[in-house]
């Protein structure tokens, strides 16, 4: 992050003998290791700056105001997460509407940046070159907005995310935003640049985004990534039954589960797909082989289901206990070697005995 201020800024005008006037600032670097870039902004009101330039990691830059306008301007810098500096200190300077230079004053310390300007002399500009100069010709010439470059944006599924772009016209139009290949979820505020809204498990995958900033003739784009994860839940068990526990994880939105048995030196093997959406993750050893079995409780139905490690995985077990408001556990406590299922409720415990072979329950208070 950012926090030194810019240590000055100067600003002159360079005149040329074609239809606009342009404005040259040079700065000193920023003494922060991390920039990576300067903004250059600036308006028509003394510390209203709503034109932004991103001019890149340079000191000194050239831009073309349009004239007849007095403009206030100042410097930032930016890191690598565009982190800002404070503004610079703000110097201004004149456009005029005819062919004469721009006049510009610097604040110094005998004369501050509030209260009148000095006078300045007007000196009437060199007679051009016919060699070099080109003749007055146009009044107006449009140029295509600036857009800065967005980073690159990493997110999980099932979660609100938005991201600002920045954009400015160097004549003052007003710009609209465009966008391509957005994750599914996601809109695009034309009038503001403001993407947001919520990644679906549908928008999971590497998205390369184009976004663009037109004044209705011109435009300017950038292309970014924009990454989209699953929300995977860790779970622990020993699945493959050789007394370590083995890494695992257990997805929510499609009931997939990744298994890295320790026997295979945590090599993963295909996913296992038991349960459905909104289904909570209930692992333990149902059947007593000392194996982890895939298992999950339904709210919407309060049923238990369990895939058999004992067969392979070939059957399975569906056990009704629960309601919506439960919040299931699978323990052993009457010693028998299989989980027995477990409803906390109110300081009370309803627990389903798998010694009965899931027929008898006890309460515990």
């Amino acid at each position: 992050m950012i926090y030194g201020r810019l240590l000055s800024m100067t600003l002159f005008a360079l005149y040329f003998a074609l239809p606009l006037e342009a404005a040259t600032a040079t700065w000193d670097p920023n003494p922060e290791p991390d920039v990576t870039g300067y903004l250059l902004s600036y308006g028509t009101q003394p510390g209203i700056h709503d034109t932004v330039l991103d001019v890149g990691n340079v000191v000194t830059y050239q831009f073309f105001p349009p004239a007849g306008r007095r403009y206030y301007v100042v410097i930032q810098a930016y890191d690598s997460r565009r982190g800002l500096s404070p503004k610079s200190d703000e110097v201004f300077f004149d456009v005029p509407a005819t062919q004469e230079p721009p006049q510009v004053w610097t604040p110094s310390a005998s004369q501050p940046s509030t209260g009148t300007p000095p006078l300045l002399p007007s000196t009437p500009p060199p007679a051009p070159s016919t060699d070099t100069l080109l003749p007055w010709q146009a009044t107006n010439t449009n140029r295509p907005p600036v857009l800065a470059p967005p980073m690159n944006q990493s997110h999980v599924a099932d979660n609100q995310v938005s991201l600002q772009l920045w954009a400015s016209d160097p004549d003052g139009t007003a710009v609209t935003y465009l966008a391509a290949n957005l994750p599914p979820g996601l809109t695009l505020d034309a009038s503001t640049g403001l993407i947001s809204g919520t990644l679906t498990v549908g928008s999971v995958g590497l998205h390369t985004v184009i976004v663009t900033a037109s004044d209705g003739a011109l435009s300017a784009s950038q292309t970014f990534a924009w990454s989209v994860d699953r929300q995977d839940a860790p779970i622990w068990g020993d699945f493959d039954g050789d007394g370590y526990y083995d890494p695992a994880t257990y997805r929510a939105s499609t009931g997939e589960w990744r298994i890295w048995p320790s026997s295979s030196g945590f090599v993963e093997i295909s996913p296992v797909a038991w349960g459905a959406s909104g289904d909570i993750p209930v692992p333990a050893d149902y059947d007593g082989d000392r194996r982890t079995d895939f298992a999950v409780y339904r709210p919407s139905t309060g049923v238990w289901y369990v895939l058999l490690s004992s067969t392979n995985m070939q059957t399975n077990l569906q056990i009704q206990w629960g309601d919506a408001n439960d919040q299931p556990l699978p323990i052993d406590y009457d010693q028998d070697g299989r989980a027995d299922l477990v409803l906390p409720r109110f300081g009370v415990f309803e627990i389903l005995l798998s010694g009965s072979n899931y027929t008898y329950s006890v309460t515990v208070r």
